[in-house]
């Protein structure tokens, strides 16, 4: 069994990534959803929403990635249900 770009969703801890986001952005496709839990203070949830507007959530939270994590996956299963 195959899995399409559409239905996966990337969960995406980040801080202070601004000089590699867009690089990331491009590498991936449009299709595939994008869950980001930020902690930068820099430009980089600003870069994200500016570049990938759609199948895109930013979500501010300044803890350890280990909760960016968490709380992306219960977004995701908040969307899902």
């Amino acid at each position: 069994m195959s899995i399409k770009p559409d239905e996966l969703t990337i969960v995406l801890p980040t801080r202070n990534e601004s000089h590699n986001i867009l690089a990331f952005l491009n590498s991936i496709p449009r299709s595939i959803m994008l869950i980001v839990i930020d902690a930068s203070e820099d430009s980089t949830p600003d870069l994200i929403t500016s570049h990938r507007p759609e199948k895109t959530s930013v979500m501010k939270h300044p803890g350890l990635v280990t909760e960016a994590r968490q709380l992306g996956a219960e977004a995701l299963h908040k969307m899902v249900s």
